[in-house]
């Protein structure tokens, strides 16, 4: 259960759960919320497992620390969405690439929601915001897909791949779309060789041995 149950809202207060590893910042921002009309505190986490247990439609608003010590704020935040979709996440950092994480983390929250269009626009955002991310980039290429926009995910992800031209994930999904955007299996299989050679350690690589050679026989 969330570490410091609080007592419920009324039912015209707008419900809000704080999460952070700082104590006294988790308990000096529910003593400021907590004296604002319209506003109920009506739990509190220090950690990713503490913040899950949180009921879904218990809260609206979750106040989300990013760097909750040994966990990730972004992941918590995404899982929080899956569980409840009409929650509502406020992002607390202090790095300096603050823009970056709050598009990573709103896009995420799209995505989550299958709002790819819109998780495309915020993807795009991080992009602008950090042009080498290659990981924002990835998501912005696999959000255009699911929105059915094959030109542009592979657009994205050919440039992705003149910026790091062996990275694993944007090789193998540029390859997928290759094969399920265009039908171009030629195209899908040399993308997916060229990952095979270049990643000898990547954790998937026997699931990309077994893709290329079902496309093989396939395409026979």
């Amino acid at each position: 259960m969330p570490e410091v149950p609080e007592a419920p809202a009324a039912p015209e207060s707008i419900r809000v759960a704080i999460v952070d590893d700082h104590p006294v910042f988790r308990l000096g921002m529910a003593g400021l919320l907590g004296s604002l009309d319209g506003i109920a505190v009506v739990a509190q986490a220090a950690d990713a497992q503490q913040a899950l247990a949180i009921p879904p439609g218990s809260v609206d608003v979750v106040l989300m620390d990013l760097h909750l010590g040994e966990d990730s704020g972004i992941e918590t935040t995404r899982e929080l969405v899956r569980r409840d979709p009409g929650v509502r996440v406020l992002v607390v950092t202090m790095r300096e690439d603050d823009e970056t994480v709050f598009v990573y983390t709103s896009s995420g929250m799209q995505a989550e929601q299958g709002n790819f269009t819109e998780a495309a626009k915020w993807y795009k955002q991080g992009v602008d915001a950090d042009p080498k991310n290659i990981e924002i980039r990835n998501y912005l290429g696999e959000a255009l897909f699911q929105a059915n926009d094959v030109d542009g995910a592979l657009a994205v992800f050919r440039e992705t791949l003149t910026i790091s031209p062996t990275h694993p994930e944007a090789l193998f999904d540029y390859g997928y779309i290759l094969l399920q955007g265009k039908n171009d299996a030629k195209g899908a299989i040399d993308s997916w060789e060229k990952l095979v050679q270049t990643n000898p350690n990547f954790d998937q690589l026997d699931r990309v041995k077994q893709l290329i050679e079902a496309v093989k026989e396939r395409s026979k």
